[in-house]
């Protein structure tokens, strides 16, 4: 956010060698799809600190919103090199190497991010896919039956790759339900995701919620949070999916369910989805007159949809619940310099 981006400048300007702010200020860029000072920001930060896989792994999530594939998977692999441990940055690797169709090398990132993290469904799942392309159906079935025992949500996906892949060697799978006694466990689990999120340790918080998920596939919140931090690491389809199902999970806490909304609202804007997103913010500002992003957010959706007047509208009833919100402030610049219609 604008606050967050003038925090870091004051502290850039205090600490010109540090290369936390330089980080964190370039992953806000990225955020708000600033890409020219996120590169600077970011190589700044890898400049000051060679080994920092983060920033590694926000610039190939930089070049991957840009479509370019090959600086994507250098940045990737060098936040692989600094810290071998970052299961994400596997799994984004690999998703590239699946596009290209280069499956030993899917396989090999997939592989290893299940190795250092096997209780995360997507993952498991993710080879899975990359069995049944090698005709591996024996391995395959094993994986998608793993991933639904990890994740019973995941049936759709399973039921969706085979019907695709018309494989009809593996059976459709059912999903496995945990024992009531269990659910304690995953909100503990819950909990310490919760903390490591706010430490930034997202690799070892998506671990807890992803266990968490398996133990009690109806913790509306675990899904919450592990969407905001696959929105935050640019996994837009993956955010989508577990907001989609913390929504469905929902116990009718309206605070949860508009924050919930204006991160799935902005996930579907990041997939260009422009329609979803539309609808996902109007029902969060709806539920939440004062929610600012989501109003910024819609404003957005509505300058991407053409609709000028209507982006107008709610960059201003944004500055109006928060006058120190640069981003519509800068919209709104930019709409003056726009002849509306």
């Amino acid at each position: 956010s604008a606050p967050a981006i003038s925090d870091f400048t004051v502290v850039i300007a205090m600490k010109p060698q540090g290369e936390d702010a330089y980080y964190y200020r370039g992953s806000t860029y990225l955020g708000l799809k600033i890409y020219d000072k996120a590169l600077v920001d970011l190589n700044k930060a890898i400049e000051l600190n060679p080994a920092d896989a983060e920033a590694h792994h926000k610039l190939g999530n930089l070049y991957r919103d840009q479509g370019d594939a090959e600086k994507a998977l250098a940045a990737y692999s060098k936040a692989i090199q600094a810290d071998p441990k970052q299961h994400i940055t596997y799994l984004m690797r690999g998703q590239l190497y699946e596009k290209r169709n280069e499956l030993d090398k899917a396989f090999a990132d997939f592989n290893n991010a299940v190795l250092i993290s096997p209780n995360v469904a997507l993952y498991v799942f993710s080879r899975g896919k990359i069995y049944n392309k090698q005709g591996k159906f024996g391995l395959a079935e094993a994986d998608f039956k793993r991933a639904v025992e990890l994740d019973p949500h995941m049936t759709t996906e399973v039921s969706a790759t085979l019907t695709l892949a018309a494989s009809p060697k593996i059976a459709m799978i059912e999903p496995w339900k945990p024992p009531v006694d269990l659910k304690a466990k995953a909100s503990e689990l819950y909990l310490s995701a919760s903390n490591l999120s706010a430490a930034k340790k997202y690799n070892e918080a998506i671990t807890d919620l992803s266990e968490a998920i398996r133990l009690n596939s109806a913790l509306s919140s675990a899904y919450a949070l592990r969407g905001q931090i696959y929105l935050e690491r640019s996994l837009f389809d993956s955010a989508i999916a577990d907001l989609s199902k913390a929504l469905d999970n929902a116990d009718g806490n309206t605070q949860d369910d508009f924050v919930a909304l204006t991160d799935r609202g902005f996930a579907y804007y990041k997939t260009r989805n422009y329609t979803s997103a539309a609808a996902d913010l109007t029902l969060a500002v709806t539920l939440s007159p004062t929610n600012a992003r989501g109003l910024y957010y819609r404003g957005l959706v509505h300058m991407a949809m053409k609709n000028k007047m209507k982006a107008r509208s709610d960059f201003q009833a944004a500055l109006k619940i928060n006058p120190n919100y640069d981003e519509p402030k800068q919209e709104l610049t930019k709409l003056q310099k726009i002849r509306l219609p």
